[in-house]
């Protein structure tokens, strides 16, 4: 990776635009891996999680799945990020004073946008509490906005996409435990702390 270089992602953050025979530090690149682990395997996860917690509380959408996984699946995977953003906020700091809501934030302060908070912003979307894999009212806000719109947005939702997928071909007679309510924790990454669920049998 370091000598010679090969292709992998780490060797061209390491080489490219570097003069020959030199690279970037290490200490250099781990701010950035760290958000390629963070974003490439944590938070997919949660997300997948709370997809699967909308799904099965509500019977009659994961029967809508099961039986077209090739459009309900993509479409409940939005929702679910709709629904419980995986990370909750996105932090900014402004360039110059600026008004929002009647309130006037200096130049240079920090700010931190809630991105679970407009996802379900009820001026946008109809019920925004409730879990609808057939809303038809636009984007969230799970994935950012402008230039800051995650890169791995793609890579993310088909890691999603092809978990459930998997998951429910494998056992979809898949359902929650009577009593054993799913609850969410955590304020920057947010999911289901615990998710108990009977594989073989449909509780009514």
């Amino acid at each position: 990776m370091r000598a010679p270089p090969d292709g992998s992602a780490l060797s061209h953050m390491l080489h490219d635009g570097m003069p020959e025979g030199t690279t970037r530090p290490i200490d250099f690149l781990m701010p950035s891996i760290k958000v390629i682990l963070l974003g490439g395997m944590q938070e997919p996860g949660h997300g997948a999680g709370s997809i699967l917690a909308g799904l099965l509380a509500h019977p009659e959408q994961l029967r809508q799945v099961l039986a077209d996984p090739e459009t309900f699946v993509p479409r409940a995977v939005n929702e679910g990020l709709r629904w419980v953003a995986p990370i909750g906020t996105q932090t900014r700091q402004t360039t110059q004073a600026v008004e929002l809501g009647g309130v006037t934030i200096p130049a240079g302060a920090a700010v931190a946008a809630l991105v679970s908070s407009a996802s379900r912003d009820e001026s946008r979307f109809a019920d925004p509490d409730r879990f609808d894999i057939n809303r038809r009212e636009g984007n969230h806000a799970a994935f950012g906005f402008g230039h800051h719109f995650c890169s791995g947005r793609f890579f993310a939702r088909e890691q999603m996409c092809l978990a459930l997928r998997l998951l429910l071909l494998r056992f979809p007679d898949l359902s929650l435990v009577p009593g054993k309510v799913p609850v969410f924790r955590g304020w920057e990454f947010r999911a289901p702390t615990t998710l108990y669920v009977s594989l073989g049998v449909r509780h009514q």
